[in-house]
């Protein structure tokens, strides 16, 4: 239980009860939710986290034995959906949203919603109810922080979103990259992520939005230590190009940008731009749930 994991991490690391609530809720409903009996809430569960000094990863560590923390899995889900390995991301979906309705807990939530983003992403049906979907969503509307949690959550979500409002949380992402920069290295690649990822699903959705966002991204200065996104974005704004009707260079572009990534040694995503490009050459779109068209 999300509680019972939080009572021990509080004690792990020498709070207490106070320490904990402390501007976020009552020491009382902190207890309760220890002891099984009330829920509080991502947003407050994340914020007494950060009163004992710990991240929403690290408690999901904690209480999954199974996987290392949701970033490590959410990583695996990616390496799968590069590798074209849809009847595993399937697999994993079909098992969260079984895990999710038997605990209800919000981790479980969170894992369920990277599955089944990713799943979709790769082609396969969506497995979480509009409700969820809604929830989600409305998660990502109220936070004020784009902190680990919500970034991933944005990254796996994008496909499951309508395209007005990918568009409209990767520019609230984009304006603040700068300040999640200075907080984190790892967390400005992962929004650099997030953001390019929308931007493939609305250029792969053929999205009128697609060009707007890479308005955006595009004069956006690029961190040295995140230079594969500069790659991505390259390549991203050569499909937009292609779905404008610039055929022969925005080609040429891309198989160009494909056999740079292989020479960085990033033989994975290149295998997967080489097959999303033919895919685009070939005239391929995204339905309307927001799921690759199989071709094969």
């Amino acid at each position: 239980m999300d509680g019972e994991i939080f009572r021990q991490l509080r004690l792990r690391e020498g709070y207490s009860l106070h320490d904990a609530a402390e501007e976020v809720t009552s020491v009382a409903t902190l207890s309760r939710f220890e002891n099984g009996l009330v829920a509080i809430g991502t947003e407050k569960l994340v914020a007494c986290l950060n009163n004992i000094g710990l991240t929403f990863l690290e408690f999901a560590s904690a209480d999954d034995a199974r996987q290392e923390n949701q970033y490590n899995y959410f990583n695996d889900l990616r390496r799968m959906v590069e590798l074209d390995q849809l009847a595993e991301l399937e697999q994993q979906a079909q098992a969260q949203r079984a895990r999710y309705d038997r605990s209800q807990s919000t981790i479980d939530f969170h894992t369920l919603v990277l599955a089944a983003g990713m799943s979709v992403k790769a082609g396969g049906a969506n497995v979480l109810t509009p409700d969820e979907t809604g929830q989600v969503l409305h998660e990502l509307r109220r936070s004020d922080v784009w902190g680990e949690i919500e970034i991933l959550q944005f990254e796996a979500a994008a496909p499951l979103l309508t395209a007005a409002d990918d568009l409209a949380l990767a520019l609230d992402l984009a304006l603040h990259v700068d300040d999640i920069a200075r907080r984190s290295t790892l967390l400005y690649r992962d929004a650099w992520s997030a953001m390019l990822s929308t931007l493939e699903v609305l250029v792969y959705r053929g999205s009128a939005q697609a060009a707007e966002l890479a308005a955006r991204l595009n004069p956006m200065p690029i961190h040295e230590e995140a230079m594969v996104m500069r790659l991505r974005l390259r390549f991203i704004n050569a499909c937009v190009r292609l779905r404008q009707g610039e055929d022969d260079a925005a080609q040429q572009e891309i198989t160009q940008l494909v056999a740079l990534m292989r020479f960085m040694l990033c033989n994975d995503l290149a295998t997967y731009y080489e097959r999303k490009g033919s895919w685009l050459m070939e005239g391929g779109t995204d339905d309307a749930d927001g799921r690759t068209v199989r071709t094969r």
